[in-house]
């Protein structure tokens, strides 16, 4: 199972459970200046896609690379609404490269964006959510940072997705946790060490809570003391078989952080090991080619 199916998955999901209205997808909100003009140049381009004209696998190449500049303007509900229209076109490396490069730009505005929306902090004091509007400068403040957490979001979305429908039944699937908990690199996100995603249900929209690695009170709180997956990637890939490493674990019984650093840890090693072969793989090919 590749991330790009689990992503596809995610991002239908997604769709589904953030909400998105008729109105807040419509061409009539498409953005536009003080004055009234249009903000894109090809406006009419995406007028089709929302009113679904179109079909995207129809539009000719020269059309969608004149498009794609325009994509940084659009909301979120647009860029997500049109991604899922397009989510069973397979791009062909020869004929479709202007398209698949559409959907790359697409998505990195689309993750950006939706991190920004679903991010949540703990007040300490209280344990209640506060939304990203309240504390929009604790926000990462590099872009990849946030399309990476997007982009998290929609994966673990689709994992669970994919955990459930193998499930033998409904109870099982049930049973599946909500909550993954992933490790942060030390420069990604200043003051925090680990993200908590929830991966919404049919009553509570997803989102994406920092937290510094060392409170477990907190997380315990955050989840309402739900199981939680901890997760360790080793993956190599989109287009590759994800490899992850996942403890289930009871945050009441268990010190989720500990158990995260523990998994970074054997991943690191592992990353280590793999190095290390590659290196002495290729040394003792330069001397046996060198002997040759």
């Amino acid at each position: 199972m590749s991330e790009t199916f689990l992503l596809k998955g995610g991002i239908q999901r997604l769709y589904t459970r953030l909400g998105i209205t008729d109105e807040e997808r419509s061409p009539a909100n498409l953005p536009r200046w003080p004055n009234g003009s249009s903000k894109l140049l090809k406006s009419s381009f995406f007028t089709r896609l929302l009113r679904e004209d179109v079909v995207f696998r129809a539009l000719l190449a020269n059309e969608v690379s004149g498009a794609q500049g325009d994509l940084k303007h659009l909301t979120w509900q647009q860029l997500l609404f049109i991604r899922v229209q397009a989510l069973d076109f397979t791009a062909e490396a020869q004929t479709h490269q202007a398209h698949n490069n559409f959907f790359t730009t697409l998505e990195r505005f689309l993750f950006k964006h939706l991190a920004k929306h679903t991010c949540r902090f703990l007040e300490r004091q209280t344990g209640d959510e506060v939304d990203t509007l309240v504390h929009d400068d604790k926000m990462p403040s590099q872009d990849w940072v946030l399309q990476r957490l997007g982009e998290w979001l929609a994966l673990m979305i689709g994992a669970t997705a994919a955990l459930e429908s193998q499930q033998d039944s409904s109870t099982e699937a049930a049973g599946m946790p909500k909550y993954w908990l992933r490790a942060l690199g030390e420069d990604d996100w200043q003051g925090y060490r680990a993200v908590l995603i929830f991966v919404g249900s049919e009553e509570l929209p997803p989102w994406i809570m920092p937290f510094a690695g060392d409170d477990s009170q907190s997380l315990l709180s955050a989840t309402d003391g739900a199981l939680v997956a901890v997760l360790s990637d080793c993956s190599g890939g989109r287009s590759i078989g994800v490899h992850w490493e996942i403890d289930v674990i009871d945050p009441s019984t268990t010190d989720a952080f500990e158990e995260l650093r523990k998994t970074s840890s054997r991943r690191n090693g592992m990353k280590e090991r793999d190095n290390f072969r590659r290196e002495l793989s290729t040394r003792l090919s330069g001397q046996l080619s060198g002997r040759g």
